[in-house]
């Protein structure tokens, strides 16, 4: 059957040869609805689906596509089949999407589509073990129940979307998805489901966010992670909220410029180092979680250059759990070094489990006085001094800066500090949260103390932290104290 058409056409069984001859928008296009119950053979729009005449949706099929369907120009009201596209079946939206496609029942077959425009939307319940190609995702492009296919694209846009989701046992990203362009800036890879990544993704450049909210124990693959022209982009995020388990690893070709997250512990692997950088490292690798050894590999990260300031390596990044751990037998490499712990002058830490420890060093003493200034005026005052001299720390600052136990990174930890700095003491425990466990020192050997360990560019922050003690002070005693400080340190 061959038509020109701008009513409703409407086949109650199988559609076998359908052609509909529509024009082009602005002044043409094709007005009506294609309804059909299944595609057995051919159903095919030549002209594109007029923007803002007829029904929401150019075309329904009741039941499954067996067959092809093809749009030649540009689809802007929906499609939608309630059924699945079979295998050997097609789809194939040839120039571009800007309105919604909607499948009910999984693909088996192939999906082709151009640029799935802003406000365009592709989504994909059931099974999705066929073949998908994208010229490029500035819309909402979702798998509902896992991807376990392969999928090509060229782009994730500005404020586009790629999802995969699935709240069943083994839904998740299972298949294979390759960019071979670029995740631009404010561009989404969200992989929801249950399975998180056991597949693979491929990207070139990774400008966006790419966020696995579960495991991976697949392939994420990235050309370069962060701007070329921004040495330290923090917002260029690879985050993965569980590990990094079985064969899970991560590979940035090029330089690392912006924040690679494993909020999980990093397993052993069979395939090689966990986390791969092939150039150097100006941004942040943070492991919320351990780094296990993995006796089969010489390195479980391995940076191939350099990690010049101010790039950061972090294990137990956010300092939470003392369970989190950096496993004895574990390597990170960064260049020609190997590093089996926690190395603090090269800003490759295990974190510490030391209250008052703001310069990663796992012992609390004089010279932390600067970065506790740095770190207290931050929070009092919403500066971020300290996450700027100390990358990879800011993360347990609040945990090393909570000196008095309380949960609570304040003004009344500034006396259980300058106690923890006369003793040494790291841990929690009775008489330590109130500042006690040391000797007073007089008001004006501690602010003689104080002067020496501040850099000059910190004597107004130590200034505004002193006028704070003053104003937390449990008693007149205390405050009375905190203000000779202030006295001698102004005089």
């Amino acid at each position: 059957m061959e038509c020109l058409i701008n009513g409703t056409v409407r086949v109650v069984g199988d559609v076998q040869n359908v052609i509909i001859e529509a024009g082009q928008e602005p002044n043409g296009g094709f007005e009506g609805q294609v309804h059909v119950g299944s595609v057995g053979g051919s159903l095919s729009l030549s002209g594109s689906t007029a923007a803002d005449r007829g029904p929401p949706t150019a075309i329904v099929v009741d039941y499954d596509v067996d067959g092809t369907i093809s749009v030649e120009n540009a689809l802007h009201r929906g499609l939608t089949v309630y059924g699945a596209v079979g295998q050997g079946a097609s789809i194939t939206l040839s120039v571009a999407l800007f309105g919604p496609v909607w499948v009910g029942q999984g693909v088996h077959g192939t999906v082709t589509c151009g640029t799935v425009n802003e406000g365009g939307q592709l989504d994909i319940h059931g099974p999705a073990d066929g073949t998908f190609h994208l010229a490029g995702v500035s819309g909402h492009v979702k798998f509902w129940n896992g991807m376990g296919g392969t999928l090509t694209a060229t782009a994730v846009n500005a404020d586009g979307e790629f999802v995969v989701a699935g709240s069943a046992q083994g839904q998740g990203l299972t298949g294979t998805a390759t960019f071979t362009g670029n995740v631009n800036r404010g561009g989404l890879i969200d992989i929801t489901g249950s399975a998180g990544l056991a597949g693979s993704v491929t990207t070139a450049n990774m400008l966006g966010t790419i966020h696995v909210a579960t495991d991976a124990s697949g392939l994420l693959s990235i050309g370069t992670l962060g701007d070329p022209n921004d040495p330290n982009d923090p917002n260029a995020i690879v985050r993965i909220d569980g590990g990094l388990t079985s064969d899970g690893h991560v590979i940035v070709g090029t330089a690392l410029r912006g924040r690679l997250e494993v909020r999980g512990d990093v397993h052993k692997t069979t395939v090689g180092p966990a986390i791969r950088v092939g150039a150097d490292v100006t941004g942040q690798i943070r492991v919320y979680g351990s780094l296990y050894d993995d006796v089969n590999e010489a390195y479980e990260i391995n940076v191939r250059g350099a990690m010049p300031f101010p790039g950061a390596i972090a294990i137990d990044w956010d300092g939470d759990q003392e369970s989190d751990v950096w496993e004895p037998g574990a390597v990170i490499r960064i260049g020609a070094t190997s590093y089996t712990g926690n190395t603090w002058q090269a800003r490759v830490y295990e974190i510490s489990s030391c209250r008052g420890d703001m310069q990663g060093d796992w012992a609390v003493g004089f010279p932390d006085i600067n970065p506790f200034i740095m770190a207290l005026n931050d929070v009092l005052y919403g500066t971020s001094n300290y996450a700027a001299a100390f990358p990879g720390l800011e993360g347990s600052m609040a945990f090393h800066g909570d000196a008095d136990c309380s949960d609570v990174f304040d003004s009344a930890d500034i006396n259980p500090f300058v106690a923890r700095v006369q003793t040494g003491d790291c841990d929690c425990g009775e008489a330590r949260g109130n500042g006690e466990g040391a000797d007073r020192m007089p008001p004006e050997e501690l602010a003689a103390l104080l002067a020496e360990n501040v850099a000059p560019e910190q004597y107004d922050a130590l200034l505004a932290v002193v006028a704070a003690a003053i104003d937390a002070a449990p008693d007149e005693e205390m405050a009375a104290y905190w203000q000779a400080v202030y006295a001698a340190l102004t005089q």
